[in-house]
């Protein structure tokens, strides 16, 4: 490839070849000029970091010394008080007062002179704490017996305790008239004189590090940034401390450095930039090429487009005018295409996709393309079903327009509603299955009030045939009927409404009602199996919103089951709590049997469909427990009843009241 400009039209031009080499030459002396600037430049620069670094290290090196010549002169006087024979709570207290301000002070501690343990602060460490963090008993009788000769204050060769903490300690002897009576030891933390002590300035900007005499690393405040070790300072503490070094080192920073390198840099393009004008031909060349190959990505975009099962049409935001489409939104809308009026293409939708989804609600605040917008819409002629996609766009000359996405779903439509239709089919097999197996216990309750019927209408005959009888007997006899044939007008309206088959309707109920009348419809059957039925009702429950009837399923479902499960139970313990109560912001109900439990190896599958542990279970009762739960916005699990047994939880969202007017 060839980017240099025809030879030939140099050859016809030999000045102007010659005239170059006076830029060229310019352009190398400048070049030489910037790199001999930022030479010096970073040699400045790299002697104020040093200077800087100094300092610093300087800084924190007196911070530190300075505050532990404080500590010493307050263990010095501590020492001196003792020795002139102050009070020991006195000195306890100044100690405690002391410590409490100064957190790198672990211990204060004063020991007779046989190394018998006085007294130690803070008071509340026991001596074992207090062991674990002083030096060891070795280095604690070499000071005693330092601190006898001399009579002067030491400290010990730093250690470490148990948990790896650098630690030193302090000994400052207790002399009476030239008579050794015990010393006074404040331990140390280095890890909080470094972390307390140095300024933090000083830390933000350096590694700094604690060194013993061997090179050994006692401690080091580390940010983790990365360091310059080439920027490294080290100064000796000015304190009788075994020799400690306090080593600091240079985070790197952003410098003047970099960013004139980086002016270098652009220097440089710009130079690469005028020696490309050379190649203006190849580069009109290149345009071209670049062109073909824009057309041909545009061919292709097209064919993939065109290629999809969906719908796409572009449309102008305020005219409406289609500015592109594919063969399927031709296809799905004959007669349409680009210039056409994006209007007249959804006058048959229904709602008009326009309406529903306004611009307003495709840009943001600042007018830039949004989050893309969904809905379903049904074409009102063909019946068919279509779902769109609509977004805003920056078109190619920079305006907004409006994209728009549609597909067929009109057999997912019909699928769904064939789902709804087997799904209501099979929540009335499910309660005309339960109504079956509670037949025998249905007949006896309707039985009842019909027998007591038949005897008091032939206690009243009796009487009226015998000619005693009086008008208030009769009267009350007459009433004890109408109240029985009412009881069994009850009992045949509830069966009738729980099997009545009709679209499911929410509506706000009391949830304490509901439970109370499942529990009627099936107290017989629980006396039946010799199950005690106990309700916990919660108080101010909110209303909850769904369907009656499915709710009255979903319970007498999980009630009957927590029934069967206990069929194996003492009879003493055939005990079934229904509660329900507030939790979260949902209504939470509760039903609690004591019966065999969920074994583990069933609990993944209790809910899946065909699943059952019964001889004669079809596996769908806990199925369509979840799918009623689920179909109102809530949730069905279930748990170990700590009695034995388990626990049927499920949740409803409460009922949205509208606000009362004023």
């Amino acid at each position: 490839m060839r980017l240099l400009p025809n030879p030939t039209l140099f050859k016809r031009l030999p000045v102007g070849r010659r005239a170059w080499i006076v830029p060229f030459t310019a352009l190398a002396l400048f070049v030489a000029a910037i790199l001999v600037l930022l030479w010096f430049v970073h040699r400045h620069e790299t002697e104020i970091q040093l200077a800087n670094l100094r300092r610093d290290t300087q800084y924190a090196e007196l911070a530190i010394t300075r505050e532990i010549l404080a500590h010493q002169e307050f263990a010095d006087r501590l020492a001196g008080g003792i020795a002139s024979g102050q009070s020991p709570g006195s000195m306890i207290e100044q100690a405690r007062a002391y410590q409490a301000l100064n957190s790198e002070i672990r211990n204060v501690i004063w020991s007779s002179a046989d190394d018998m343990h006085g007294w130690s602060i803070p008071s509340w460490k026991d001596l074992t704490a207090i062991a674990r963090e002083r030096s060891s008993v070795e280095e604690r009788e070499r000071m005693r017996r330092l601190a006898i000769a001399t009579g002067r204050p030491t400290y010990t060769e730093p250690y470490r305790d148990s948990q790896d903490e650098p630690y030193i300690e302090y000994f400052s002897p207790v002399v009476d008239h030239g008579s050794y009576r015990g010393s006074i030891s404040m331990t140390l933390s280095l890890r909080t004189v470094m972390q307390r002590l140095v300024p933090v300035a000083v830390a933000e900007k350096y590694r700094l590090s604690l060194v013993d005499a061997e090179g050994r690393e006692l401690f080091s405040h580390d940010t983790g940034l990365e360091t310059s070790d080439w920027l490294t300072q080290s100064v000796s503490l000015t304190l009788p401390w075994r020799n400690l070094v306090l080593s600091a080192t240079s985070y790197k920073t952003d410098s003047l450095l970099g960013r004139t390198l980086l002016t270098g840099v652009i220097l440089i393009i710009t130079c690469v930039l005028a020696w490309s004008l050379w190649s203006l031909r190849r580069r009109v060349e290149l345009q071209a090429q670049a062109d073909s190959a824009l057309m041909a990505s545009h061919e292709r975009f097209v064919t993939v487009l065109d290629a999809i099962d969906s719908g796409v049409a572009v449309s102008d935001m305020q005219t409406r005018e289609l500015l592109f489409c594919n063969e399927s939104f031709s296809r799905i809308f004959p007669g349409h295409g680009i210039g056409s009026n994006g209007a007249e293409v959804e006058r048959a939708f229904s709602p008009l996709p326009s309406q529903a989804i306004p611009p307003d609600l495709l840009v943001d605040i600042e007018g830039n393309p949004a989050h893309a917008q969904r809905i379903e819409v049904r074409d009102e002629k063909s019946g068919h079903w279509y779902a769109l996609r609509v977004r805003a766009v920056r078109w190619v000359d920079g305006r907004l327009v409006r994209l728009t996405m549609i597909s067929d779903i009109t057999d997912r439509k019909a699928a769904e509603e064939r789902s709804r239709v087997q799904q209501e089919k099979l929540l009335l097999t499910s309660r005309l299955m339960s109504v079956g197996e509670m037949a025998s216990t249905l007949a006896h309750e309707i039985n009842q009030p019909l027998s007591a019927i038949a005897n008091y209408n032939m206690g009243a005959v009796r009487r009226l045939k015998s000619d005693h009888w009086k008008k208030e007997d009769l009267v009350s006899a007459l009433e004890k009927s109408a109240a029985q044939a009412e009881r069994a007008g009850r009992v045949v309206h509830r069966v009738r409404e729980f099997l009545r088959r009709r679209e499911p309707v929410r509506e706000p109920m009391s949830i304490n009602e509901v439970v109370v009348d499942v529990t009627e419809l099936i107290e017989l059957e629980a006396e039946k199996s010799n199950v005690q039925l106990r309700l916990d009702m919660g108080h101010d429950v909110p209303l909850v919103s769904g369907d009656r009837i499915m709710i009255e399923q979903l319970l007498l479902n999980l009630i009957k089951n927590g029934i069967e499960a206990m069929k194996q139970t003492r009879v003493q313990d055939r005990i079934l709590t229904v509660q329900t109560a507030t939790s979260g912001g949902q209504v939470e109900i509760r039903v609690m049997d004591r019966g065999h439990g969920i074994a583990a190896d069933v609990a993944p599958e209790l809910f899946s469909p065909f699943f059952t542990t019964k001889d004669n279970g079809m596996g769908m009762g806990l199925n369509i427990c979840r799918s009623i739960v689920e179909l109102h916005d809530g949730h069905l699990w279930f748990s170990a009843n700590p009695a034995g047994g388990s626990v049927f939880h499920f949740t409803l969202p409460p009922a949205i009241e509208p606000a009362m007017q004023s």
